[in-house]
């Protein structure tokens, strides 16, 4: 929990510490992460995934679409990472967020695979 905290609080105030002492900007920045999440999380994922398995409905290997699913979640990773870095100033947050997204990306298209039917 304190490391959730240390986190969450450094990604809102980047490298200066001084805006801590103000409340209304960690509010403020705590609604922007909050509201770049739900974005990414319910409009940007979704939208991409379908397209991605709209692209690949006549291939019929699995693995083809988990390592797909990898792909784009790693490009998708990066961009965010890469675009929070020039928001909050932290270097190498790209590097971070790149192999979670697409690890989870992956994971998630692996475990949705029992309820795949194949055509």
């Amino acid at each position: 929990v304190i490391a959730a905290t240390v986190l969450f609080v450094t990604l809102i105030t980047g490298s200066d510490s001084s805006e801590l002492a103000d409340g209304n900007s960690l509010a403020r920045g705590g609604i922007y992460l909050l509201g770049a999440t739900v974005f990414f999380f319910l409009v940007v994922g979704p939208t991409l995934a379908w397209g991605l398995g709209f692209m690949l409905r006549n291939v019929k290997d699995h693995s083809l679409h988990v390592i797909a699913f990898g792909g784009l979640g790693l490009f998708v990773g990066y961009s965010v990472g890469v675009f929070l870095e020039g928001r909050v100033g932290i270097a190498g947050l790209a590097a971070l967020t790149a192999p979670a997204v697409g690890t989870g990306a992956a994971l998630g298209r692996w475990a949705v695979s029992r309820w795949e039917k194949v055509l």
